[in-house]
C-alpha cells in the first residue's frame, strides 16, 4: 500500500489488530472471505487512530452478522490438476443472539510444468523431471466463528474466533541446477 510493504499496513478484524508477532506479516488468503461483511481501506498514516503498524494505512475487516433466522451457503471450485477450493458458511439469529460460522478448505497437489520442459538438457532442468513442479503443492484450512449479543441498536458484544493452518511447498531456486 502506497509503496510500503505489508509490515507497515495494519489489518484489523472487528477493530482488533491482526498480525503475526514474529515478522508482522499475515496471510490474508486464510480469512474466509464469505465471513466478512465489509472491508474498508484507510490510506496514509493511521497509527494515531488505530495503533502501531499503520504507517501505510489500515485495512479494516468487519465480520458478517446473521440477519435472518437461518442463513447459509456452500461453494466449491475445481480446476485441472486436482485444485479444490471449498467454502461453507452458516448463521442464525434468535432475538438478540446471533451466531455465524464458516470455513474454507483449499488443496492443490502442484502446478504442471510447461510442455517444452522436456526439450531442455538435463543440466538445465533445476532438479525437475517433468510432470508437476517440485514442491508447488499447497494446503490451506481456515475456520471462523462469531457469537454475538445485541445490547441495543448501537451496541453489540461479541466474541470472534479465527483459526487457520497452511502448508506451502517452495519450488527449487532458479539458480540451482542438477
Amino acid at each position: 500500500m502506497r509503496g510500503f510493504d505489508q509490515r507497515a499496513t495494519l489489518f484489523t478484524l472487528n477493530g482488533v489488530p491482526v498480525f503475526e508477532p514474529y515478522n508482522g506479516i499475515i496471510n490474508i488468503n486464510l480469512f474466509p472471505i464469505d465471513m466478512l461483511a465489509s472491508v474498508e481501506t484507510a490510506r496514509g498514516p493511521s497509527s494515531a487512530l488505530y495503533g502501531p503498524n499503520g504507517m501505510a494505512g489500515t485495512v479494516k475487516m468487519i465480520s458478517r452478522r446473521a440477519t435472518e433466522p437461518w442463513m447459509g451457503g456452500v461453494s466449491t471450485i475445481w480446476r485441472n490438476s486436482d485444485f479444490w477450493d471449498s467454502r461453507a458458511s452458516a448463521g442464525a439469529k434468535q432475538g438478540p443472539y446471533a451466531v455465524s460460522v464458516g470455513g474454507r478448505f483449499l488443496t492443490s497437489p502442484g502446478f504442471p510444468l510447461s510442455a517444452d520442459f522436456n526439450d531442455r538438457p538435463p543440466s538445465r532442468r533445476r532438479f525437475e523431471d517433468g510432470g508437476l513442479r517440485l514442491n508447488s503443492d499447497r494446503d490451506e484450512k481456515s475456520a471462523f466463528a462469531d457469537l454475538g449479543y445485541q445490547l441495543s441498536d448501537r451496541a453489540r458484544v461479541h466474541a470472534t474466533f479465527l483459526g487457520s493452518w497452511a502448508e506451502f511447498g517452495i519450488p527449487p531456486g532458479s539458480a540451482e541446477f542438477a
